[in-house]
């Protein structure tokens, strides 16, 4: 079986490469109480952060951010 590389996540560095694609995405802050917010934990880089994902073909910003709020945290 082929092994994935790593996704390498740049902020705010001038040595990242030159973006070679835009993909329209939705992330999402979901709130339990007002002081809880959900979080998801990526193991393969040990990273945390919203749940979110790229926007299929033709589907609407508000489906998609349910789509894949519902894909990242298995309900």
């Amino acid at each position: 079986m082929a092994r994935v590389p790593a996704t390498r996540n740049y902020y705010d560095d001038p040595a990242a490469p030159a973006a070679n694609r835009i993909v329209p995405s939705a992330n999402v802050i979901v709130v339990h109480d007002a002081s809880e917010r959900l979080l998801i934990h990526s193991t393969d880089i040990d990273n945390r952060s919203l749940p979110g994902g790229a926007q299929d073909l033709r589907e609407s910003l508000p489906h998609a951010a349910v789509r894949v709020t519902l894909k990242t945290t298995g309900a």
